[in-house]
């Protein structure tokens, strides 16, 4: 019995050293306006983006996952170079989407051991956003 004591011991140790904490980020769109609006990144998660969000419509912009625990949500920066939303009239959104204030971040902890945060950001259109 002695000698099995040892081996389940490393085996466990190796087993909790091999579960790494994480931090998970979502990024989503979601249109309220009563038009279809462009969505253009030159970087992203999913790397460059050009595409057409019809009303009604939410689409993801991406997902990443981190090595590590970050339990505060980062700057939008940390992930998109840059954003540019423009209604059919070629019209710029009002609100910066390259600024933090023109999402809604959501934070939550999924994982105890180890911990893991996910961070869902969240950006919706609505009427008015275009002068």
């Amino acid at each position: 019995m002695k000698h099995l004591i040892f081996p389940v011991l490393m085996g466990l140790g190796l087993l909790l050293t091999a579960c790494d904490p994480a931090t998970e980020y979502n990024f989503t769109l979601q249109n309220t306006d009563t038009t279809a609006i462009r969505l253009q990144a030159a970087a992203s998660p999913l790397g460059p983006l050009d595409t057409v969000v019809q009303p009604g419509q939410q689409i993801s912009l991406g997902q990443s996952v981190e090595i590590g625990v970050d339990d505060t949500p980062p700057a939008i920066t940390n992930f998109f170079d840059a954003l540019l939303i423009t209604d059919t009239q070629g019209d710029t959104c009002a609100r910066n989407p390259m600024d933090n204030a023109s999402w809604e971040v959501g934070t939550e902890q999924v994982g105890r051991r180890p911990k893991t945060y996910r961070h869902n950001y969240q950006m919706i259109i609505i009427i008015g956003d275009f002068l």
